[in-house]
């Protein structure tokens, strides 16, 4: 088999990032689903501990009035609490994640062209404050 072309190896190159970029993506939402179903079982403690209040001695259960509505009420403002910081978290570690993957990206793909390119390319990549802000600019 004859060698592949710059061409050719640029594509298998792209194809093997793309992925890798897929299983970093499969890998982030694990970890947002892990860290909100690790509120679950807050979650479903507190909702036991509320049920336990509204049976009766018999297991029935009693008819709803402004006090447990305002039980209800504040066992909802408790897990919205509780997955309002798990999904700030994740969404923290997100951000995080994609800081550096977006530096780390521009620089595969420079590595990557100068290494396959039958010419010898002198390219310098920028800062990673300015990449950022070339990256996050609007065209016109």
């Amino acid at each position: 088999m004859a060698d592949k072309t710059a061409n050719e190896k640029i594509r298998d190159g792209l194809l093997q990032r793309h992925i890798y970029l897929h299983k970093y993506a499969d890998g982030v939402k694990k970890k947002i689903a892990f860290l909100l179903d690790s509120t679950e079982g807050d979650v479903r403690a507190a909702i036991e501990r509320t049920l336990a209040t509204l049976t009766s001695a018999d297991g029935s259960f009693f008819d709803f009035n402004a006090g447990t509505n305002a039980h209800l009420a504040a066992l909802r403002d408790k897990i919205h609490a509780i997955r309002s910081v798990a999904l700030a978290k994740a969404l923290a570690d997100l951000e995080a994640d994609l800081a550096f993957l977006g530096p780390n990206e521009a620089h595969y793909l420079n590595t990557l062209v100068k290494k396959v390119s039958p010419v010898v390319l002198k390219t310098k990549m920028p800062a990673h404050d300015k990449l950022a802000a070339l990256g996050g600019s609007t065209p016109i």
